[in-house]
């Protein structure tokens, strides 16, 4: 009968082999399959929530009430604006009657009242020196001394009439239809010259024939023959 084998006997005799870690740690689990999103709440429920709180109540300070220090900052911030605004309309109310005065002609005096003399000749005398001014101021009466060149007056005059200086040359009181040189005129403005009341030789007619004076029919004084306006009417002298 042959020996029976038994497995004590051999235990000992066989090796033992011991697996490392990591093939003895248990199969990792599957994962989870994910999750579906979840669909946003309707428009009725988001109403619903909550309202976020005031500014006010999550930091304590009134939202309409500036601090302090911005408020004394901005006060002084708008009163500069403010003060740069107010001189900026003063310039300009400024600038705009500056410009009024450079484009108005020069102002002329008021004429003379009869109830404001008691004597007709003194009268005469304002009067025709303030005809005179007018004359100058409003219608270019002159040059001073028609002698010289006066070159800038009678640009201007050539300028006037659209024609050349010579041309405008021509047209003098001496040649214009409201010069009036008659001889009862004539008398009358020797007889204003001259004055009575001195004791010498009476000049006055040497000064009307070297003037060559007349009396002006259009603004109402005595003016010399050699000097123009721009209101010259050709056709004279009136003799």
């Amino acid at each position: 009968m042959p020996e029976s084998i038994t497995q004590d006997k051999y235990t000992d005799q066989v090796p033992h082999f011991n697996l490392p870690p990591e093939l003895t740690n248990p199969a990792p689990e599957a994962p989870k399959p994910a999750e579906a999103p979840k669909e946003p709440k309707p428009a009725t429920e988001a109403v619903a929530t909550e309202p976020e709180k005031p500014e006010s109540e999550t930091t304590g300070k009134d939202p309409e009430k500036p601090s302090p220090g911005i408020s004394r900052f901005q006060k002084r911030i708008d009163a500069e604006r403010k003060a740069a605004r107010e001189a900026q309309a003063r310039a300009e109310a400024l600038e705009r009657e500056l410009q009024q005065l450079k484009t108005q002609k020069p102002a002329v005096s008021a004429a003379p009242r009869k109830e404001d003399f008691t004597d007709v000749d003194e009268y005469a005398k304002a009067f025709a020196a303030y005809e005179k001014d007018n004359a100058i101021k409003e219608y270019g009466y002159g040059p001073l001394n028609p002698e010289a060149e006066s070159r800038a007056f009678w640009d201007k005059k050539a300028e006037l009439w659209a024609t050349t200086v010579r041309e405008a040359k021509k047209a003098r009181c001496g040649n214009c239809a409201a010069f009036i040189q008659t001889p009862k005129m004539l008398a009358c403005i020797e007889n204003g010259i001259e004055d009575p009341s001195e004791e010498h030789e009476n000049y006055a007619p040497d000064v009307v024939a070297a003037a060559n004076l007349g009396y002006c029919e259009l603004f109402h004084f005595k003016c010399a023959g050699d000097r123009t306006c721009d209101a010259w009417l050709v056709g004279g002298p009136i003799k």
